[in-house]
């Protein structure tokens, strides 16, 4: 009634049998439930309709104090909509996710596991290349042969020569903490300091220009000599 009734509390019902329906609740104790609010409460004397809630009226009944129900019913509509409401937002903010919950399982052996392996040493198949991944690419670090660098520096216009001398350096001196080979590549190219690169420069330089290049270049090797064997010590 409560749900149904208006702002002067009338609620449109011909009878008790729609009054059932639509509280979808039994006949009989749709005419019990009548008959309690339709009577007066003992308990409850000194209230001005002597506890009665409702009253029998044309096509309907009327609830007593309807005013007074009707902002009780809001608000417990508006708590119910706000917690719900609320609810789901913070559903959202923490991305739960509400599962079923799966029947608990006694036998082991009723259970079939797939195994996912990932292996970057497979021994099924060799020929498959490992496959990139997020932020990276398999094998960036280091190079997996000379003919990986060779390659590489022809597609950026070096001749293979520089190819050879760079995997030479590295297999001679090691990778250290470099990140990317053909960074360091495209790096080297960029400052002139690939084998023939320096070759094309000395010919262009004089006597006096190359012997100061050669005298550079031999304290810049002896420089990282030494601080190769600084790391190894």
């Amino acid at each position: 009634m409560l749900a149904s009734m208006d702002e002067d509390g009338f609620a449109p019902f011909s009878s008790i049998e729609n009054l059932s329906r639509r509280a979808n609740v039994a006949l009989e104790e749709t005419k019990k439930a009548v008959e309690v609010l339709e009577a007066p409460d003992k308990y409850n004397q000194n209230d001005e309709f002597e506890g009665r809630r409702i009253e029998r009226a044309a096509n309907g009944w009327v609830v007593l104090k309807g005013p007074y129900y009707g902002k009780i019913f809001s608000r417990e509509v508006q708590r119910e909509q706000t917690r719900i409401r609320v609810a789901e937002w913070r559903a959202k903010r923490k991305g739960d996710v509400t599962y079923e919950k799966l029947p608990s399982v006694t036998n082991v052996t009723d259970v079939t596991v797939t195994p996912h392996i990932i292996s970057d040493h497979s021994t099924s198949d060799q020929s498959t290349p490992l496959t990139p991944l997020k932020g990276g690419s398999a094998h960036k670090a280091h190079p997996t042969s000379c003919e990986a660098v060779v390659e590489f520096c022809k597609s950026v216009g070096l001749p293979a020569t520089d190819g050879e001398a760079m995997w030479n350096k590295w297999q001679a001196r090691g990778y250290g903490k470099m990140k990317d080979w053909r960074a360091t590549i495209r790096q080297w190219k960029s400052f002139g300091y690939l084998p023939s690169q320096r070759q094309s420069k000395d010919n262009r330089l004089t006597p006096l220009a190359r012997e100061k290049e050669t005298r550079r270049e031999r304290e810049m090797r002896e420089a990282q000599e030494r601080y190769d064997k600084t790391r190894e010590s």
